[in-house]
Order: structure tokens, then sequence, then C-alpha cells
């Protein structure tokens, strides 16, 4: 069985940027994947994008680029990533 050495987080909103960075935090690499480019240019900036987040913009500048990156193509991490969690929208 092999280790989990990075996760993709597919959905960087309102519930998948907090648990990107926060398994970011764990020690994990972390490749996160949404559709916004504008989403993920910012976050690649380590720019907040959900200021109401407690504590969020101190984990992006802790662990961007180094734990966490994000991008708009998956299949660019396809090939190294061994676990996929997938946040479909909640409020539709």
């Amino acid at each position: 069985m092999t280790a989990i050495q990075q996760v993709a987080v597919i959905g960087l909103g309102k519930e998948g940027l907090p648990l990107a960075v926060v398994i970011a935090d764990a020690g994990l690499k972390v490749k996160g994947i949404d559709i916004d480019k504008k989403r993920v240019d910012a976050i690649n900036a380590k720019e907040d994008c959900i200021p109401e987040e407690k504590d969020l913009h101190k984990l992006l500048q802790k662990h961007v680029p180094n734990n966490l990156e994000a991008t708009t193509n998956i299949a660019e991490i396809a090939s190294t990533t061994q676990a996929y969690i997938i946040i479909v929208p909640l409020f539709i």
C-alpha cells in the first residue's frame, strides 16, 4: 500500500479552499483545482478569497506555493496524486 503524498481538492470555493489549506497544514502536498482562473491566480498569489474564514490568510501565506498550489488543469497533476476530494456546489 502506497502512502498518500499528494491530495487533490477539486473545487476551491467556501468549502474546498479551507479544506485544502488544513490538509496542507497537516503536512501533505495539496493541488487545488478550480475552473475559475481568477480564483486560481488569486490563491497562487496568496490572496484570501474567503475573508470571513478566520486565519485562512495566514495559512495561505504559510503554505503557498510549497504545500499548496492551485491550477485549472487537472491533467497536469493526475499522475502524481494519490487521493482526490471533490467538492460540489452547496448552494444552487
